[in-house]
């Protein structure tokens, strides 16, 4: 799976359909950007996905959540070399930890400007990690990363500690 430089194919998985429909009229609208998909989460998403064969997959954290969250890593085995961008509104540090432990790469807040969901997706299929932490999760999930509870640390979650600790927000 290569991400073209002039086309990058997204997935786009949300429960909410005004949600669904918003991001996938938003994303059409760049030139870059080609959504190849888009659904609610069922039984059936992992091969929906897979079939659209996307460079990119958007996703809600409801979806992620309502899959007991196994989502990510099945959709990741099924998709090789996908990325992963997790679109969430709570400040749960699980949520968080456990997306970046199953290999999300990208994590925008619901309330995120178009600019910046557009910008997550093309920082993604660029193999660069987003800049930023949600402000609202930091502050929950430092203290759980920096106390040695988890002392085998993955690289996403060293990644999210150090951005964490250099954005002030512990």
């Amino acid at each position: 799976m290569a991400v073209a430089t002039d086309n990058i194919c997204v997935f786009i998985l949300a429960e909410n359909r005004l949600l669904r429909e918003a991001l996938t009229r938003l994303l059409s609208k760049k030139s870059d950007i080609r959504v190849v998909g888009a659904s609610a989460f069922s039984p059936q998403v992992v091969e929906q996905i897979s079939a659209a064969a996307p460079d990119v997959l958007l996703s809600d954290s409801t979806a992620v959540a309502l899959s007991d969250l196994q989502l990510i890593p099945e959709v990741r085995g099924a998709v090789p070399g996908l990325k992963v961008v997790m679109i969430g509104m709570e400040a749960e540090p699980e949520t968080f930890l456990r997306a970046i432990h199953d290999g999300v790469v990208g994590y925008v807040l619901k309330d995120a400007s178009a600019m910046e969901v557009a910008a997550a997706v093309r920082s993604v299929a660029g193999d660069t990690r987003l800049e930023r932490s949600p402000p609202a999760i930091a502050p929950a999930v430092s203290p759980i990363l920096s106390s040695g509870l988890s002392p085998r640390r993955t690289t996403h979650q060293a990644s999210a500690v150090r951005l964490i600790n250099s954005r002030g927000y512990a």
